[in-house]
């Protein structure tokens, strides 16, 4: 038999043996490398002893392969039985140790077992040479199972093994072995004739390697390039086989043939169809146009598939799939933090969570947490603290089988001082005072409030408002308080409220704007061109009230609260109307009740020489120089001295000054040229002008309608052209009349001042 070449079905085996991921086979376990590590090896262990082909007692040996510090107590275990034809092959060959370390990175117990090797062939003992080679490896795999099945249930369980999860698995040599041991199982097909060679006891299909009183059935198995003697040892609902083979292999037949040209062999094509007709579960690979070892890569990664999907229906109780389905990959520990309690930014003294997710940890994971490179912590999936300081750096380093030491992802924190919140509210619209059933808005301003304060408005203490930052309300009475209490939600707000400075509202009823107007100087009656001054006084009027003086209904006059006119003619009508800035004037506008003028026409003079006539008035008084003349009432008045005559009639109405020369200063006279008084009317000022023949003193006089002098100066040693400015700007409104006299005789001019 032509020699299996171990390192192809040790690839095979590492894609092969990754067990899809079920209810039973949880966190990968048989469907990825999550025992990458290198596994624990018991070498040597002896599992029996029997005759070899020259009738020499040797002991059989085994290597047990356990997961690295899998912490599982109840696995299943692979039996593996390597190739050489019978004849060559050890299980410590580098390709069949690859192919343990593979079974047990992914979970399983595997124990590599040697069995007897060689066999005649030469001479008459050679007819039988490969059926003593079949039996001696039939009782020798029995005997494995046996051995470890028995370590299980009553040695203790060294290995930790599951006893009724077993399987059997070979290549070449090593798939005969698993074929018979799974098909020829009974005395009645002890029927191979090993000519007595030694170590071929065929009373018993166990054989005396050992004498272990248990079972040495297994679960499945699995052959590559593989062959039975007898098709007819498959019965029905037998024993599930797995099995591949080259359709051109040289060695075992892919079909029916025979092994050495003389040893009739079923190959896989032919158990296949074996299998199908005794209704015995099976998955069968033909590797097209391939020799008894598969050379074309892409055959190793199908067959490795297929013998996973195999042994992954009787571990983790999936659905059998005979297909191609994916080549398996390799899995490679990482871990990850991320902060699952508190925030990032957060507080000082905030307590914070951060909590490792790691991914293909391999058997007991450590998690060391690092703080700014430090040590901190506990061996735990979780970290907690509530002592970070800015800028802190926390990672975690993942060790277990699988790895060494992986390093997390780093998170660095921001840690903010703790900060109290405080809030602020004012008038934003509105005032204060303010007026019954006016609309006031009050706005608050939070300081350290977060990006979502929430607010209380209180009203003397009680809720009232929505949360918002600003509060309206047209309800508010006298005294009302109002106030706004914030809950900041900044994270680091410390307390997490503020009360607002209080604002005491003062409301005064609604008023009505009234206004009245009197004459507070000059009468009224009134003579024309005489001042009157009107005076405004207003009732709720506010801080400055607007006035509006009218005339017959027409504006005149300035923003004043008084009026005054010398230029009323009788009937006029005067009224004011007022315009109240107080804020609670309801209306803010008020029409004073009208007053009206009644202006009298003064009487007239008529001069006859010194013989002075009044026009027709019920009553007379003549003035001379403005001083009232005793007795002088009728209406004929004869002037017997030089002087400014007037009279007032029953409406006490001064006329116009008649001047009266009788002798000495006058207007002709030698002494005094005419009197000049212009202009007049006058404004601010009126110029006197007289001429003196002769040097003399003279004195200069202007006086009201009352007589009574307002102004006064002296001339004195003059003569010839004079002229004067005299400024009446500081006079009320009126008439006036201007001597000017050597303190004998006198000269008088009547002036209007406007």
């Amino acid at each position: 038999m032509k020699k299996f070449h171990p390192y192809g079905l040790a690839g095979a085996l590492v894609m092969l043996l990754c067990l899809e991921t079920t209810a039973q086979c949880t966190g990968g376990r048989y469907h990825d490398l999550v025992f990458p590590g290198s596994p624990t090896v018991t070498s040597d262990v002896v599992y029996g002893s029997n005759l070899d082909q020259n009738g020499a007692t040797v002991q059989l040996k085994l290597d047990v392969y356990e997961p690295a510090c899998d912490v599982a107590t109840n696995r299943p275990l692979v039996i593996f039985a390597h190739g050489g034809s019978f004849v060559t092959g050890d299980k410590a060959d580098a390709g069949y140790v690859q192919t343990a370390v593979a079974l047990a990175q992914l979970g399983y117990v595997v124990a590599s077992i040697n069995y007897r090797l060689g066999f005649p062939t030469t001479g008459l003992a050679a007819q039988y040479g490969f059926n003593s080679a079949i039996m001696r490896g039939l009782h020798d795999g029995r005997a494995a199972v046996r051995f470890m099945r028995n370590n299980a249930l009553n040695g203790g369980n060294t290995w930790k093994i599951d006893p009724t999860n077993i399987f059997f698995g070979g290549v070449s040599a090593g798939g005969i072995i698993a074929l018979h041991l799974a098909y020829q199982n009974t005395s009645g097909e002890m029927t191979m004739n090993c000519g007595g060679q030694p170590g071929t006891d065929q009373s018993s299909v166990e054989g005396n390697s050992n004498n272990l009183n248990v079972s040495s059935a297994v679960k499945a198995i699995i052959s590559i390039s593989g062959g039975i003697r007898d098709l007819n040892w498959i019965t029905n609902n037998d024993i599930p086989v797995c099995m591949a083979h080259g359709t051109n292999d040289g060695t075992v037949p892919y079909g029916s043939g025979s092994f050495g040209g003389f040893f009739p062999v079923y190959g896989s094509s032919s158990i296949a169809t074996r299998c199908s007709t005794t209704n015995t579960k099976y998955c069968f690979k033909p590797m097209i146009n391939q020799d008894h070892t598969p050379s074309n890569p892409a055959y190793v990664d199908t067959v490795a598939v297929l013998m996973r999907n195999f042994l992954e229906h009787f571990v983790c109780n999936v659905s059998l799939n005979c297909n191609y389905t994916g080549s398996p990959t390799a899995t490679t520990p990482s871990v990850s933090i991320a902060l699952t309690s508190g925030t990032n930014p957060t507080c000082a003294g905030a307590s914070v969570t951060f909590t490792a997710t790691a991914t293909n940890p391999g058997a007991n994971p450590v998690y060391t947490w690092k703080k700014n490179g430090q040590t901190v912590g506990t061996n735990s999936t979780t970290y907690t603290t509530n002592s970070l300081a800015n800028n802190d750096v926390i990672t975690c380093v993942l060790t277990s089988c699988a790895t060494t030491g992986v390093t997390s992802n780093a998170i660095t924190m921001t840690v903010n001082a703790a900060s109290a919140p405080a809030v602020s509210i004012a008038l934003t619209s509105g005032s204060n005072p303010t007026c019954a059933g006016a609309s006031l808005t009050f706005t608050a301003t939070p300081t350290n409030g977060g990006n979502a304060p929430s607010y209380q408005w209180k009203k003397n203490g009680s809720n009232v408002g929505t949360n918002s930052s600003a509060f309206t309300s047209t309800t508010l009475v006298n005294g009302d308080v109002i106030s706004c209490v914030m809950t900041s939600n900044s994270s680091c707000a410390n307390p997490t409220t503020a009360t607002s400075n209080s604002i005491t509202i003062s409301v005064s009823s609604t008023v009505a704007a009234g206004v009245s107007i009197a004459i507070t100087s000059g009468t009224n009656p009134s003579c024309a061109d005489s001042s009157v001054t009107f005076t405004a006084t207003p009732s709720n009027g506010g801080t400055a009230p607007a006035y509006q003086w009218k005339k017959n209904g027409n504006n005149i006059g300035t923003n004043n609260g008084t009026f005054t006119t010398t230029t009323l003619a009788n009937n006029d009508v005067i009224t004011c109307v007022l315009t109240s800035n107080l804020g609670c004037a309801n209306p803010n506008t008020a029409t004073s009740t009208p007053v009206t003028i009644t202006i009298h026409t003064p009487p007239t003079i008529t001069q006859t020489g010194n013989v002075l006539t009044a026009s027709s008035s019920a009553s007379y008084q003549w003035y001379r120089n403005g001083q009232l003349i005793n007795g002088a009432t009728s209406q004929i008045y004869t002037a017997t001295q030089s002087g400014s005559y007037t009279v007032t009639g029953g409406n006490n109405c001064h006329s116009q000054a008649k001047n009266v020369v009788i002798s000495g200063l006058d207007d002709n006279n030698s002494l005094l040229s005419p009197l000049f008084v212009y202009p007049n009317p006058s404004t601010g000022s009126f110029t006197v002008q007289f001429n003196a023949e002769a040097g003399s003193s003279f004195v200069l006089q202007l006086k009201d309608v009352t007589g009574r002098t307002v102004h006064v100066e002296t001339i004195t040693g003059f003569s010839g052209a004079y002229e004067k400015t005299v400024a009446v700007d500081f006079l009320a409104k009126g008439t006036y009349t201007v001597h000017v006299t050597d303190g004998n005789e006198q000269a008088v001019r009547r002036v209007v001042v406007y």
